[in-house]
């Protein structure tokens, strides 16, 4: 029963009492109400729905990350997640899986790239699929993406910080400290659930404003494409991505930008809030010397 599962040795397939390998595509429909509630209002028909179709494909699952996109999937064995399909759209998924091509509609990109290099992956698929050229699932591969090590201040920097300073408005800052500093005591001595229920409200809103306008301001002193990453930061990135090898390959170098979304809600009822993101800005096919 369920209580002997901890004890299952998941090591490999071979070990777990009734596996049985596959050679086909699953597809994997979060359906765990517990976790967020939007999993089972929208998963759970879904799920029903395409299991009537495809049997053998169609399984229910626990929590898969990505709930403010329910119905929230993920299609084995490439690991690429998908969101907000109705059942049509999860259909034609399926579809285009059997066919053998990558399905674009409702995408996140594949869990074995990072943001940066699932964005990458996906401009390009969609660039091949609009010129008539389809790829199969997990049929690109994604370089790691160039970084650079930004310079050191110097006055011209100096300037334009002052700048980014001066064009905020004083009591947006003023008011955005105040409610910075609110939330930082909230949390220290312990009024965490008074403080999620303000999260869901406007209460915080000129917080996200004031950040906004700093991003705003910063970029318009060019400052605002600077990401910081670690103790490092970069430009906007650039990722090869590759289809094939040999003779017949092909490369392309995406260069990427963070921008900011808004809204983003991060679960059933909550409040909208701003979030970043990433965006291929240029789509360049390089020859394979070229972007070695």
């Amino acid at each position: 029963g369920p209580d002997a599962l901890p004890d299952v040795d998941l090591s490999t397939p071979d070990a777990v009492p009734g596996a049985v390998r596959v050679d086909h595509p699953l597809l994997l429909v979060c359906t765990h109400g517990k976790r967020d509630r939007c999993c089972a209002v929208k998963g759970r028909p879904l799920a029903g729905a395409l299991a009537e179709k495809y049997p053998d494909l169609v399984w229910e699952s626990s929590h898969t990350k990505g709930h403010r996109f329910a119905p929230s999937m993920i299609l084995l064995p490439q690991n690429y997640s998908f969101g907000r399909l109705d059942v049509c759209g999860a259909d034609r998924l399926l579809t285009e899986v059997l066919a053998g091509r990558l399905p674009l509609a409702g995408n996140r990109g594949r869990g074995v790239f990072d943001s940066v290099g699932q964005v990458a992956e996906l401009a390009v698929a969609d660039r091949l699929a609009a010129a008539g050229e389809p790829v199969a699932p997990g049929e690109l591969t994604v370089g790691r993406p160039e970084k650079a090590a930004r310079p050191a201040a110097g006055a011209d920097d100096a300037a334009a910080y002052a700048a980014v300073t001066a064009a905020v408005d004083p009591e947006l800052r003023r008011r955005a400290g105040e409610l910075l500093a609110e939330r930082l005591e909230m949390k220290t001595v312990g009024r965490g659930r008074e403080l999620k229920q303000l999260k869901h409200s406007d209460h915080f809103r000129p917080v996200a404003e004031f950040q906004q306008a700093l991003r705003e301001a910063a970029a318009a002193q060019g400052l605002g494409s600077r990401e910081k990453t670690g103790e490092k930061t970069r430009e906007n990135p650039v990722v090869r991505v590759d289809r094939g090898s040999g003779t017949g390959a092909r490369s392309w170098l995406v260069t990427l930008e963070s921008r900011t979304c808004w809204p983003v809600v991060s679960s059933c009822g909550d409040a909208p809030k701003e979030g970043r993101s990433w965006t291929a800005v240029d789509v360049a096919e390089v020859t394979p010397a070229t972007a070695a």
